[in-house]
């Protein structure tokens, strides 16, 4: 990838230039400097406003975060025994999410592919859930403006990037512009020169950890090796309030409940039992990890606000099961009609009349 553009000088445009504060509001880009060339710093050569737009694919914020935890599923192989999704606060007391998984890590050149568009690692793998490297940047800017990668391979190498979308916006930049810094397992740095420079600068001015010293804190945290993703800014909903509710349950995230469609529950008391139990996922995380995988490995845990969610098998709710195969055909694609056969079960819910 080349060298790439940024605004000369990276300082908070005025008024105008602010990150709405709600995801769908967030799209009126301006560019408001002139970009000129500094050598050494990576980008994907796209405008912003499409690193916004590209994210709207996820108009459910739950299935954002699955997006984040299916590429720690996808380091299973590579030992990964669990993966944290939890909330933490910011400097001025707002709530971030957190991702933090013992995979293998990352080195430079592969948080980049993971942080830009048009790339992937190569490895088209039927197993990996993440195959075509746009997950990261969707989900992650569809939950919060900005965020920061933290990852560290078992050789010692450790990274971090930037992927903030309040950067972008507030310098008017005209590519998406992806700054990481990089150090040796003894802290010595991996990279040097303007371009190492500018990447550290902007990293410290618009994330939450504000000198070198403070994103080198972060890494025991990884303690041997990982990937931690810190999303902070998150959106607020178009009624000005938190986009995710984290205060109504301590170990869960849920989406807060439209008020006209809970006076219709109020309606349907006699299928409470069943709302909830097959209809809990839509507004509770902790349901939905639950049933996102059909299968884990028994050594792999996802924890959820530092209690583990225990998975479901929703096929044992069901009576009078069938199971049907789904073969989907590919196109135009010689001597291979089918990419697969799939088993697909169906049946009613136990608490289905007779």
């Amino acid at each position: 990838m080349a060298d790439f553009s940024v605004p000369a000088q990276a300082q908070p445009a005025a008024e105008e230039g602010k990150t709405a504060k709600t995801f769908w509001q967030a799209g009126e880009y301006k560019a408001a400097v002139k970009a000129g060339r500094i050598d050494g710093l990576q980008t994907a050569r796209v405008h912003p406003k499409f690193l916004h737009s590209n994210a709207t694919s996820h108009e459910w914020t739950f299935g954002a975060i699955a997006e984040l935890l299916d590429n720690s599923v996808d380091e299973i192989p590579n030992g990964c025994t669990h993966v944290h999704l939890n909330v933490e606060k910011d400097r001025e007391g707002n709530p971030m999410l957190t991702v933090l998984d013992n995979g293998g890590g990352m080195d430079r050149h592969h948080l980049h592919r993971m942080m830009s568009f048009g790339m992937s690692d190569g490895k088209n793998n039927g197993d990996r859930i993440g195959q075509y490297g746009n997950g990261f940047k969707t989900s992650s800017v569809r939950l919060g403006a900005d965020a920061l990668v933290v990852t560290k391979k078992r050789s010692g190498e450790k990274s971090i990037g930037l992927l903030s979308f309040s950067f972008l916006k507030g310098t008017g930049a005209e590519d998406v512009i992806v700054p990481i810094v990089s150090w040796s397992e003894k802290n010595d740095p991996l990279d040097d020169g303007k371009g190492r420079a500018q990447s550290l600068e902007i990293i410290t001015e618009w994330s939450q950890y504000k000198t070198e010293e403070a994103l080198l804190s972060l890494f025991p945290r990884l303690v041997q090796h990982g990937t931690l993703i810190i999303i902070s800014n998150l959106w607020d909903n178009p009624n000005g309030g938190p986009e995710l509710d984290i205060d109504s349950n301590p170990r869960d995230i849920r989406i807060p409940r439209n008020e006209e469609k809970q006076k219709r529950g109020r309606n349907m008391e006699v299928h409470e039992v069943v709302q909830q139990k097959y209809h809990g996922y839509k507004t509770s995380l902790r349901q939905y990890i639950a049933i996102l995988y059909k299968k884990l490995p028994e050594n792999f845990s996802i924890v959820l606000r530092n209690k583990r969610v225990v998975h479901r098998d929703i096929t044992e709710d069901l009576r009078h099961v069938d199971v049907e195969i789904y073969r989907p055909k590919l196109p135009n694609v010689p001597g291979k009609e089918f990419a697969g056969s799939y088993p697909i079960t169906i049946g009613f819910v136990e608490e289905a009349p007779n």
